[in-house]
């Protein structure tokens, strides 16, 4: 490539090659083609279009010593290309012929006591002497990995010895590269070595055993006071079990225990219940009352029993028991000196109170024996207070105490001429069994 094509490619500016070529190249650069290869090298190496690139170039080209310029056009100067160099006057450029090459066999090895010592074969060069090994070392535990320079080892050794600059317990790569005595001749590539660890000292590797010694007792410390911590959980966990369960189970005690409460209550109620019911204590007996009770003179219909259902009432059952007489299943006989099983008849909105609380004085009605609680012992009579009833007929099978009570019927003044009826004025003396839906 000559100069036209170094001006065409923008590396030099068309006033700086006019001038070279008026000039000639630089002293003792030989060939116009030498001169060419340099300035392609600096254009592929610094940044001619600043200032300090150029100025990097101008050091390069000329070293240290030699005075120069290197300036860009002026702004409103023409376009000529690349900044101008002003060359008064260059050293002689090395001939293409010389090199230097890396040196051979580089290796690090462990001494003893901590040092290390890198050895290497000398480098290789044509038409130039080498003028000193440079050194470098990388540790192992730098995380960018930066490259510390050791120092420069002259030409005529080959080896390198590093103690105080070590640090024990790290590893560490070293690489050399050689430098020739031609300053315009660049330096060899770098050769690495192997990586080498230095040991620990007597009294460090006596500390680091301590402190290992110290973090593997920490550790089974700290491992006893996970296992005991986790253990506590676990107790804690059973704990918090055991006492839900002790809750649940005293919450279960407690339901037994109103359950068994209920049980005894209603084994005591339906004891007084089969107290007074003699006689109707089934449903089967309850049945063949009603049916043999059916024999009233003069009477046309005849009543069935649809379902009979048992009324318990414990407060009523008592207080009947307390003020009752003894027991007898005709009314006629226990008239005036004891008490029998009566009929009692009602209308449908009443069912519910009766089955609930049992007759009651409060809601009694005049008839024709006065203000009372009636009771009959044909159910025919008991039926004729159930008409209206659209949900069915409901009459209420109870047992009376008749020492006070009073009496109508065929065998008496008043109107009854068919049917026998009771009225007592206590209703202490009344209590409910059986509740018998009846039809015709």
């Amino acid at each position: 490539m000559g100069f036209v094509d170094l001006v065409q490619s923008g590396v030099v500016s068309r006033e700086y090659a006019q001038e070279l070529m008026a000039r000639g190249p630089p002293r003792g650069a030989g060939p116009t083609s030498s001169a060419d290869l340099e300035l392609l090298r600096l254009k592929d190496t610094f940044n001619l279009n600043t200032a300090a690139g150029r100025a990097a170039a101008m050091r390069q080209l000329f070293g240290n010593g030699t005075r120069g310029s290197c300036t860009a056009p002026a702004p409103d100067a023409p376009n000529l290309g690349s900044p101008v160099f002003r060359l008064p006057s260059a050293p002689p450029a090395p001939h293409s012929d010389q090199w230097i090459g890396p040196p051979s066999n580089v290796s690090a090895t462990l001494e003893g006591d901590g040092a290390v010592c890198i050895r290497w074969d000398a480098a290789t060069s044509r038409d130039c002497a080498v003028l000193h090994y440079a050194v470098e070392m990388r540790r192992g535990s730098d995380v960018a990995g930066k490259w510390v320079p050791c120092r420069q080892v002259a030409a005529s050794e080959c080896e390198l010895w590093l103690v105080e600059s070590l640090a024990a317990g790290d590893t560490y790569t070293f690489r050399v590269r050689a430098s020739a005595q031609e300053p315009r001749l660049p330096p060899s590539s770098w050769i690495h070595t192997s990586e080498v660890e230095v040991p620990l000292g007597a009294e460090q590797l006596g500390s680091f055993q301590a402190q290992l010694a110290a973090g593997l007792v920490l550790q089974r410390l700290q491992g006893d006071a996970d296992r005991m911590e986790r253990r506590e959980e676990e107790v804690e966990q059973r704990t918090f079990h055991i006492r839900q369960r002790e809750t649940d189970l005293r919450a279960s005690a407690a339901l037994l225990a109103a359950e068994r409460s209920k049980l005894e209550e209603e084994r005591r109620r339906r004891g007084l219940w089969h107290t007074i019911a003699q006689g109707v204590e089934t449903e089967e007996e309850a049945r063949r009352l009603f049916y043999r009770r059916q024999d009233s003179v003069g009477a046309s219909t005849s009543l069935t029993v649809e379902s009979a259902v048992m009324v318990v009432n414990a407060d009523r059952l008592r207080s009947y028991l307390a003020a009752s007489p003894a027991a007898d299943t005709s009314p006629v006989r226990a008239h005036r000196k004891g008490d029998g099983l009566l009929f009692h008849g009602c209308p449908e909105a009443a069912v519910a109170n009766i089955q609930s609380d049992g007759l009651r004085m409060r809601f009694a009605s005049s008839g024709m024996l006065g203000r009372g609680l009636y009771g009959a012992p044909d159910p025919r009579k008991s039926y004729s207070y159930c008409r209206g009833s659209r949900h069915g007929a409901f009459v209420f099978l109870c047992r009376f105490n008749l020492t006070t009570a009073e009496h109508a019927g065929p065998s008496t003044p008043h109107r009854n001429t068919v049917f026998d009826e009771y009225c007592v004025y206590d209703e202490r003396h009344v209590v409910v069994l059986w509740m018998l839906k009846v039809s015709e």
